[in-house]
């Protein structure tokens, strides 16, 4: 009996190690095995599941692992571009010890391309050398996420996705696409980001995230230092959802929406994203126009907690510029500027504002808020040393067509500062403002015209 077992155990290794010499395979039923391939990679298998070691290739260790096995990264740099089509978790021995270089072949990681219920965690690595990889999008092509390419469901843990680029493609019409996700494009899948950074990478979409039509969540974490040409220095959210529970998004830089563009309408295309921030902080971003904290197009934005703060626009909205439908319920918006109008925020779709603050923000037209033939509704909320040429602390512009309707309830506006109406400045159309609203302290005229 046992020389039976003996012979079918070591036939199976042979056969086994046959089919791939450069790959190890598990066991079962608890026994432990190492078998040695041509690249080294090894795999050990317990009873309590798979735990492969890739000292080689990290692809040759994903095509033997069975799905739900923990492959091991040992503290070095691996090379080459990773296709993860099976539900599996990827562990490096740190970020700063674990380095996966695409050599700029492609994107890093692949994940679930051909099966999008594929469930991948990746944990303390550097992912960096990423040049992304084409896929039909908009009609034609474009080259998209540098970084990772996610059609899954994917979590990141404590890793740092830098210095990988995005760049252009083209269709057959002979219209070049701009590229998307400079570090992760998120391509209808499910992304979360759980400490870690997305840092120094290049698109021109997108500069650290490009969500096309996929779910993020970020509750911890950086992404900073990030550039594109046109939107989303940070992140780039396209028709998805992104909400922030945590971290920062700082130092990144675009044309429209320095830290976040959600649902930019151009060329004819319009997104419907939706963005919830109930935590962390949008701050230190530049948009060479509009947008340097959040550039909302035609989505939604939900303001919940958090803070966006000492961000830069050159033309509108310091902090955000609103052409969709932004509700602001808490957390603050200060010290942002802009050249023109809206330091803190430019309005031209609908707010409300039903607690938070706006305070120490600065522009020529409505250092707090500018509201360019919007619908603002203020309750509850706290309008504070802004200061602009004109309108400190709200600018409203209805543009002669009887639009640009302010409601100021139970709120404060003070302390802020203008040539004319440092609290409230309106055009053509009076903002109602109700007797529980405090406007005291502002440069006089306070309210202009009286």
């Amino acid at each position: 009996m046992i020389c039976r077992w003996f012979v079918i155990f070591f036939v199976g290794i042979v056969a086994l190690i046959s089919i791939s010499t450069s790959a190890s395979v598990s066991l079962s039923g608890g026994i432990t095995s190492i078998i040695e391939g041509s690249d080294s990679v090894r795999g050990i298998s317990t009873q309590d599941g798979t735990d492969i070691t890739a000292t080689g290739s990290i692809q040759a260790a994903v095509n033997v692992a069975p799905p739900g096995a923990k492959i091991s990264l040992l503290p070095k740099t691996y090379y080459g571009i990773v296709q993860v089509p099976k539900s599996l978790e990827i562990i490096g021995a740190g970020a700063s010890s674990t380095i996966v270089d695409g050599n700029k072949a492609g994107s890093v990681f692949t994940i679930g391309m051909n099966d999008p219920n594929v469930d991948v965690t990746l944990s303390g690595m550097t992912i960096t050398g990423g040049t992304g990889t084409s896929i039909p999008l908009w009609g034609g092509t474009a080259v998209v996420g540098g970084g990772i390419l996610n059609y899954g469901t994917t979590t990141l843990n404590n890793c740092v996705v830098s210095g990988n680029i995005a760049g252009y493609g083209g269709g057959s019409d002979g219209i070049y696409y701009g590229g998307g996700g400079g570090g992760i494009y998120n391509r209808g899948g499910t992304l979360t980001m759980n400490g870690g950074s997305i840092t120094g990478n290049t698109a021109e979409y997108g500069g650290g995230i490009d969500n096309g039509d996929g779910t993020v969540t970020m509750n911890g974490g950086s992404i900073t230092g990030n550039t594109v040409d046109y939107e989303g220095g940070g992140i780039y959210n396209s028709g998805g959802n992104l909400t922030m529970n945590g971290g920062s998004i700082s130092g990144n830089m675009a044309q429209y929406g320095g830290g976040i563009c959600n649902a930019y309408r151009y060329d004819g295309y319009v997104g419907s994203g939706t963005v919830t921030m109930n935590g962390g902080s949008i701050t230190g971003n530049t948009a060479t126009s509009d947008g340097g904290g959040i550039h909302n197009g035609d989505g939604t934005v939900t303001m919940n907690d958090g803070s966006i703060s000492g961000n830069t626009a050159d033309n509108y909205g310091g902090g955000i510029i609103n052409g969709g439908t932004l509700t602001m319920n808490g957390g603050s918006i200060s010290g942002n500027m802009a050249t023109y109008n809206g330091g803190g925020i430019f309005n031209g779709g609908t707010m409300y504002m039903d607690g938070g603050s706006i305070s120490g923000n600065m522009a020529e037209y409505g250092g707090g808020i500018y509201n360019n033939a919007g619908t603002l509704n203020i309750n509850e909320g706290s309008i504070t040393r802004n200061t602009a040429e004109y309108g400190g602390g709200i600018y409203n512009n209805d543009l002669n067509d009887s639009k640009g309707d302010i409601t100021i309830t139970d709120s404060v506006v003070s302390g802020n500062t203008a040539t004319l109406g440092g609290g409230v400045y309106w055009t053509d159309s009076r903002p109602v403002i109700d007797s529980k609203t405090v406007i005291t302290g502002n440069s006089k005229p306070q309210v202009y015209p009286y």
